[in-house]
C-alpha cells in the first residue's frame, strides 16, 4: 500500500510501499510492518553484508538502506497521524507501532535490537506472540 493512498496526498518524494499496514480499533493500535525474507549468512562477510543492508542510514550514494526507507515511512505516517487515522477509521490514534518481520532467525535480528525504540523486530514463526493486541 502507498503513502500517498494512505494519506490522501501525494508526497514530496516516493517512501515506497507499507507491505502490511493492521489496526485494530478497540485497542486504537495501527502498526506498519516491514516483511523481510532475507537468506541465512554464514560467513562473517555475509553477516557483515547483511547488516550493512539494515543500519538505517543512508548510504554513500545517497540512498537509504533497508531499514530507513521503513523507519522513513514510519515518519511520514506518524507526522500525518490525522490522515492515518481518517483511512483507518482509528478513533483517537495518538501513534502508529513500527514492526520489522523476518521470515526466518537470522544473525541481523539479534545485532539490531538496539533499535527497539524505532522498531519491533520479530521472526514470522513468532508473529503470535509478537503482534498480541493489549487494551490501551
Amino acid at each position: 500500500m502507498t503513502i500517498p493512498k494512505i494519506l490522501g496526498e501525494r508526497q514530496d518524494r516516493n517512501y515506497g510501499d507499507v507491505d502490511v499496514l493492521a489496526w485494530d480499533s478497540n485497542s486504537r493500535r495501527v502498526l506498519i510492518v516491514e516483511c523481510k525474507d532475507v537468506h541465512f549468512r554464514k560467513t562473517y562477510g555475509e553477516v557483515a553484508e547483511q547488516l550493512a543492508d539494515f543500519r538505517g542510514v543512508i548510504r554513500e550514494n545517497g540512498k537509504p538502506d533497508y531499514l530507513r526507507k521503513h523507519l522513513d515511512r514510519v515518519e511520514i505516517l506518524r507526522g500525518n497521524i490525522d490522515a492515518v487515522a481518517r483511512f483507518t477509521k482509528v478513533a483517537d490514534l495518538t501513534d502508529v507501532e513500527s514492526h520489522l518481520v523476518f521470515a526466518d532467525p537470522v544473525p541481523l535480528e539479534f545485532a539490531l535490537a538496539q533499535m527497539s525504540e524505532q522498531v519491533r523486530i520479530s521472526h514470522f514463526d513468532r508473529l503470535g506472540t509478537a503482534l498480541v493486541w493489549e487494551a490501551p
